[in-house]
C-alpha cells in the first residue's frame, strides 16, 4: 500500500485477521492468481499490487503468498467490512448487557413477609433521606414496600395520595414516623399475593 495509512489498535487487528483469512482461500483461487500473474508477465505487463498482502506480484511471489482476489477492493471495501464487523460486535455487546436484566425480574426480601417480585411496583430510589433508601408502591393492591437503611418493610392498604405525599414531603423521615409507621400494619390489613 503506497502511502496509505494503516489502521491502528482494534481496527488494525480486524483488518489483519480479515486479510489473513483472504490469503488462506482455496487452491482454485491461488491457481487463478498464478495464471493471471503469469499471463501478465508473458505479455510484458508490470506486476500489480495485491491488496490483501500489500505486495507487488509476479508468478514467483504469487506461489509464495497463497492467493489473491483480483477484485478485492471493488467487491468488499475494507472500510465497509470493518464497519460491519464493529457494528456486529456492538450489537452483540448490547445484547449481553441488556439481555439478562430484561428477562429476570427484581425480587427483594421483605421483613416479616419473605421475597416479593417488584415487577408490578413503581419503585423510586431515595437519596435525600438519611434512612429511607427506596420506596416501591403497587397502586392496584394499595401495597407499599420501603427500604429503611438496608431492610425492606411492607405497608398495606395505603392510598396513592399518602404515598405521593410521602415522596413529596420536605422531610420524608418525619412524614414516615408521623403518618405511615404504625398506621398501615399488614398484620391487620390486606396482604396481596404476588
Amino acid at each position: 500500500m503506497s502511502g496509505a495509512k494503516r489502521p491502528q489498535g482494534t481496527a488494525a487487528a480486524i483488518t489483519r485477521t480479515h486479510r489473513r483469512a483472504r490469503l488462506r482461500r482455496s487452491a482454485a483461487h491461488r491457481s487463478q492468481h498464478r495464471q493471471a500473474a503469469g499471463a501478465g508477465a508473458a505479455e510484458g505487463r508490470q506486476p500489480v499490487e495485491c491488496p490483501p498482502c500489500s505486495a507487488a506480484h509476479d508468478a514467483d511471489v504469487v506461489s509464495v503468498t497463497g492467493g489473491y482476489y483480483p477484485n478485492y477492493d471493488e467487491d468488499e471495501p475494507a472500510q465497509m467490512r470493518m464497519l460491519s464487523v464493529m457494528l456486529a460486535a456492538a450489537m452483540f455487546a448490547c445484547t449481553l448487557c441488556t439481555g439478562p436484566s430484561l428477562s429476570r425480574a427484581e425480587t427483594v426480601d421483605v421483613k416479616y413477609r419473605g421475597e416479593v417480585d417488584l415487577k408490578s411496583f413503581d419503585c423510586k430510589d431515595i437519596i435525600r433521606s438519611s434512612f429511607i433508601r427506596r420506596v416501591c408502591h403497587d397502586t392496584k393492591y394499595m401495597y407499599m414496600i420501603v427500604k429503611l437503611n438496608e431492610t425492606y418493610y411492607h405497608y398495606c392498604d395505603i392510598e396513592s395520595t399518602t404515598v405521593d405525599a410521602f415522596e413529596a414531603a420536605d422531610s420524608m423521615g418525619r412524614f414516615f414516623n408521623a403518618s405511615i409507621k404504625g398506621h398501615f400494619d399488614c398484620r391487620t390489613g390486606h396482604v396481596p399475593n404476588y
